[in-house]
């Protein structure tokens, strides 16, 4: 296999898509992914990037445990467990299914899961404080990589609009879609799945950000293109989506020093130098980084307000609530629930579950919404709504529902006893048994961006607040013991038919299924810093 360096030079300019054509492009993805691809898209396993960014050259800081940094980064984004899968199949594209490879192989995991385990969010560390740099995280070693980059305070305040005095967290992550990491596999359809798995991992950065450090502060209102040339990246391969303040802000005792970039910065190196190109994917990318930035030049906040109030039904309630139990109040996050999750294609055995799991599920999905509105600057976590399919639940009648507050209203077709096989049928590669799950967990926002005044941006957005939702179901899940598995595609119409919202103001947008699981043929082990 050939090795090498991505070279984007040579790209010829492709022009952003216009506002009606980025709104039919991701309408598009949301009702048929594979519409939109290139013509013969077909999955190059020769040219597959690495499973982590490698940087050759420059200094290295090792971490451990014991640091509130090195615990956020090592339990939310280090790869810390190695998978040996015996069945061994490759994985497959959406629509595109193809043979499985009877061989053993070995893969490695993280806390997170990930579309296809592909991990495309890249994860920078910005330090503002005595010793200023900028670093990329790498969660194979556990380390931090000097990006010789000098004044990240610069970077960040001209990123944000705000004045050269304001006061910025000493720590900063800067969350990226490195868009080779699943568009060779999914083509287009990494649209809406890099978005989505940056919302996952900024679920998780938030839940221990907080403990953590205990104020985050989370800005999507950022402009992309000033942040990707302050830390070196190439903005036809990667773009940043969120910034991540951790920790009140701090003056600086004095001016940033205004020092000189590394003449030998490390470098990317690719694991082939051959990669494919979809048009209409980088025209999207283009007209999200072409639309004007909001620059409200808000100051880091130095607190957060009173606790986020929980979503509540509005307007007369379609049918009878169906009460559930009092959630556990305090789910148990240890580390080794952190670590482990269940949503590796374990198959569902279809085992029921009882009302307080299922309470104890929707009610941690509806906290994270409201966690993501409480600490966000104000463009995630809105117009999601969260839906639910009960399987066999005990107790629960078999249907379609909306889960608020306390319990469950019918909606759409309300109790029906199909309503496992509906699901079922509306996967678009029909590889999961989600049928036998316990119940399924469905996330609704608005399908078109335009209803929003964020233009395409709002889209990306949307996508983002999805994640932050399965990272709170799959983890949740994990720690009551039950396993879960998350699926972006799905032919919402069915689902959306289901649920009575045809038409309406919100769509499916991503689901996750939760239930008892076959112990898996495959092993794991967990792997811990040096």
């Amino acid at each position: 296999m050939a090795t090498g360096h991505a070279e984007s030079d040579k790209r010829e300019h492709i022009p952003p898509l216009t506002e009606r054509e980025a709104a039919e492009y991701t309408l598009a993805l949301l009702r048929d992914p594979t519409s939109v691809n290139p013509d013969g898209w077909q999955v190059d396993w020769d040219t597959a990037p690495w499973p982590v960014k490698v940087h050759v050259g420059g200094s290295r800081r090792p971490l451990g445990v014991r640091r509130p940094l090195d615990r956020l980064l090592f339990y939310g984004l280090a790869v810390s467990r190695v998978r040996f899968d015996l069945t061994a199949p490759v994985p497959t594209t959406p629509h595109g299914p193809v043979l499985p490879r009877r061989s053993p192989r070995v893969t490695t995991r993280r806390p997170v899961p990930s579309g296809g385990a592909m991990y495309p969010t890249e994860v920078y560390v910005l330090e503002t404080g005595p010793r200023p740099g900028a670093h990329h995280y790498d969660p194979y070693r556990h380390e931090l990589v000097d990006l010789g980059q000098p004044a990240p305070a610069g970077v960040l305040r001209a990123a944000l609009g705000l004045g050269a005095g304001a006061a910025l967290p000493q720590l900063v992550l800067v969350l990226a879609h490195r868009f080779w990491k699943n568009l060779h596999k999914y083509a287009d359809f990494a649209t809406r799945l890099g978005a989505v798995d940056v919302g996952v991992v900024l679920g998780r950065v938030i839940r221990l950000g907080l403990v953590e450090f205990g104020v985050v502060d989370v800005r999507a209102d950022l402009d992309g293109a000033v942040l990707a040339g302050g830390l070196g990246l190439d903005p036809c391969a990667e773009a940043p989506h969120l910034l991540v303040g951790l920790g009140a802000p701090r003056q600086a005792a004095a001016p940033e020093p205004r020092g000189v970039r590394t003449p030998w910065p490390p470098q990317v190196v690719e694991r082939s130098s051959r990669f494919r190109r979809s048009s209409r994917f980088e025209a999207f990318q283009a007209a999200l980084a072409a639309y004007p930035c909001p620059k409200p030049g808000a100051a880091f906040r130095s607190a957060l307000p009173g606790p986020p109030a929980p979503d509540t039904w509005e307007g007369p309630s379609p049918g009878p609530v169906v009460a559930l139990p009092t959630p556990a109040s305090n789910v148990p996050m240890a580390g080794d629930v952190l670590l482990r999750r269940t949503s590796s294609g374990a198959r569902f055995s279809g085992g029921s579950c009882t009302p307080a799991g299922l309470a104890s599920v929707l009610d941690q999905a509806s906290a994270a919404v409201a966690q993501l509105r409480h600490v966000g600057d104000g463009a995630l976590g809105h117009e999601v709504a969260l839906y639910c399919a009960v399987h066999r639940v005990r107790g629960v009648q078999p249907g379609w529902y909306r889960a608020c507050g306390a319990g469950l209203i019918p909606v759409g077709r309300g109790v029906d006893p199909d309503c496992a096989q509906l699901v079922q049928e509306a996967l678009l590669i029909d590889s999961l048994n989600v049928e036998l799950a316990a119940f399924t967990v469905h996330v609704a926002v608005p399908p078109d961006f335009r209803s929003s005044d964020r233009g395409p941006r709002a889209h990306r957005e949307r996508q983002i607040s999805v994640g932050v939702v399965i990272e709170a179901v799959t983890l949740v899940a994990t720690a009551l013991g039950l396993g879960s598995h998350p699926v972006l595609g799905v032919d919402t119409r069915r689902l959306d038919a289901g649920y009575g919202l045809t038409g309406g103001s919100v769509s499916v947008h991503g689901q996750v299924s939760v239930g008892a699981v076959h112990p898996g043929v495959n092993w794991e082990v967990t792997v811990v810093p040096r």
